[in-house]
């Protein structure tokens, strides 16, 4: 996973969730999910269409077309968009493997 520790305000950023899975696997890729603190605010889920959801979130600007199931690009952060920000890989059917890691990213200048 890789998100940056510091930030400045204003600018653009990448955040990468960085998985592997098998598609030869029983359970391939079932979803992969961005939470910021506790609340979501990406979705990517191959087998649906759109496979790609973005759910508001305050001080937090998704660029869709930016982002695939691996990377999500936030444009224009402020400082309130600093947080623990989590990704979480989930397997398909009929595990539903589910693996998650979290790292924090602040934004500093001005508001």
């Amino acid at each position: 996973m890789e998100v940056p520790r510091v930030v400045v305000s204003g600018s653009s950023v990448q955040l990468v969730c960085n998985y592997e899975y098998n598609r030869e696997r029983e359970d391939p890729l079932y979803s992969v999910k961005w939470y910021r603190n506790v609340n979501q605010f990406y979705e990517y889920i191959p087998k649906r269409e759109p496979q790609v959801r973005v759910y508001p979130l305050p001080n937090l600007n998704v660029d869709e077309r930016g982002s695939t199931q691996a990377t999500v690009l936030l444009k224009g952060v402020t400082r309130a968009s600093s947080g623990t920000f989590r990704c979480e890989v989930m397997g398909d059917k009929p595990l539903f493997e589910t693996d998650d890691k979290a790292k924090n990213m602040t934004v500093v200048g001005e508001c």
